[in-house]
């Protein structure tokens, strides 16, 4: 028996360990299954009994939002930025922090230690959630208040925890494992209501790219729109552009691989408007196919969309699927939700890495995606990499 026991203690994980485990779980939940934990806990027997132990507070330097921004949703983000460089908190368990009668609470029998630990748990999700929050706001403070993608800085995640860990109000070290986790589900609001996922604000440099490159050849269309004397630009030539606007320097063979994952032609086929470009005229900005994101930005009419995917699978200027339905919203969500047998689509949806860009469409979507569908194929040789068959 006493062999057992020690084999166990052997095993044992010590109480920091346990700490990091438990923080990580906490890190990576849902803001409302986190708020739903908070709110089951503070009115459970044992809470109630070291109530008069704890101290129920907020962490420093956090505002709740007005009543109105603070109703409930399915969609509803954990802060909205109030336009001074600061996020107002929809709820007050967001920003929840106990302090506690150490020596009351361990002399108790027996011991609360694994409320003690929830609660630690819950204090270090939210101070370290502020303090994301604070740096966020100061170094993408453009992007907030103009809510332009253009105006959004390269943010890696080891950038953000080293500046987070230099803000003396976050006593919990940060690192890039824990934002990532704490960032994959919080949805953030803007000043004029826009709701975007936290990981939009820590762009990758590719996607930066592409943004740029996309924004220079859409000035170009419309200058060859007005001026029909006017020359599609070179890639060399648009790189120059992109210095130029943006301050990022980009070489020719950087410019032609994103032109190439936006599904934009060459010079010479954009010189008249047409082929792939021209088909996908009007086409929304590129967003990422989240739940959240699907829901606050994709409308429930009929159209024609796009999808593209990062990585070693993804063929032929990373459009990877050309689609149209009823209801664009549904649609997104049914490949969200992993509905159909595209076993091609399903596994880029899986990975994570998917956007989406959409045309709304009132009447003959269908005839409009066998056009952008057609032009894509005059423009690439090839299908989508996951349209299995033309529409």
């Amino acid at each position: 028996m006493s062999g057992k026991n020690n084999k166990n203690s052997r095993h044992a994980l010590d109480p920091h360990r346990v700490g990091c485990i438990r923080l990580a779980r906490a890190l990576e939940m849902r803001p409302r299954a986190f708020e739903r934990m908070v709110r089951e806990m503070e009115i459970s027997p044992a809470f109630v009994a070291v109530r008069p132990y704890v101290h129920v507070g907020q962490v420093m330097e956090t505002t709740l939002a007005t009543s109105g921004r603070a109703s409930r949703g399915r969609a509803l983000p954990v802060a909205w930025f109030d336009g001074a460089a600061a996020f107002q908190y929809t709820s007050e368990l967001f920003t929840r922090h106990y302090g506690f009668e150490t020596e009351a609470l361990s002399s108790l029998a027996p011991p609360p230690a694994g409320l003690l630990q929830q609660m630690r748990t819950i204090n270090s999700r939210n101070v370290l959630t502020t303090s994301l929050l604070r740096v966020l706001g100061r170094l993408q403070r453009a992007f907030l208040e103009t809510r332009d993608p253009l105006m959004l800085n390269v943010l890696a995640l080891d950038e953000l925890a080293a500046d987070i860990n230099a803000d003396p109000l976050c006593p919990i070290t940060a690192d890039a494992s824990r934002l990532s986790r704490l960032m994959r589900h919080l949805m953030l609001g803007l000043a004029d209501g826009e709701v975007v996922m936290a990981p939009t604000l820590c762009p990758r440099p590719r996607e930066l790219h592409r943004r740029y490159v996309d924004s220079v050849v859409r000035a170009e269309q419309a200058a060859l729109l007005e001026h029909t004397d006017t020359g599609a630009l070179s890639d060399d030539a648009i790189a120059m552009e992109v210095q130029e606007r943006y301050g990022m320097v980009l070489s020719r063979r950087t410019v032609a691989n994103v032109r190439r994952d936006l599904g934009i032609p060459c010079s010479r086929g954009r010189g008249a408007n047409d082929g792939y470009l021209g088909a996908t005229h009007g086409f929304s900005p590129l967003q990422l196919l989240a739940r959240e994101v699907v829901r606050t930005a994709a409308p429930t009419v009929g159209g024609v969309y796009e999808l593209h995917a990062c990585g070693p699978d993804a063929r032929r200027a990373g459009v990877i699927y050309i689609g149209s339905a009823g209801d664009l919203r549904k649609r997104l969500m049914d490949h969200l939700r992993g509905a159909g047998t595209n076993t091609c689509l399903a596994a880029h949806v899986a990975d994570g890495r998917v956007w989406f860009r959409y045309r709304p469409v009132v009447h003959r979507w269908r005839e409009t995606e066998r056009q952008v569908y057609q032009a894509f194929r005059e423009s690439f040789g090839d299908r989508p990499a996951c349209n299995r068959m033309s529409p």
